[in-house]
């Protein structure tokens, strides 16, 4: 059975990034759930990485490639 997506949303939006991609790997159900972008979003409007101003289409279409681009940049 299918969680909806605020659910999914809420429930994830307090686990870290890299465990989310962890999670990813349960199954490829779990692994079509957590590539949504809403959720995504509101992991890198978490972490501040000024998504305000941000074309999203710059980096590859989605916010996970955004949050993946700003976390290598830090390095």
């Amino acid at each position: 059975v299918a969680l909806p997506l605020d659910i999914v949303v809420e429930i994830f939006r307090h686990i870290l990034p890299e465990e989310i991609c962890v999670f990813q790997l349960v199954n490829k159900q779990w692994h079509k759930m957590l590539q949504h972008d809403r959720l995504w979003r509101i992991l890198c409007v978490k972490f501040d990485m000024n998504c305000e101003f941000v074309d999203i289409k710059n980096f590859g279409c989605c916010w996970k490639h955004f949050y993946k681009f700003f976390c290598n940049d830090l390095r």
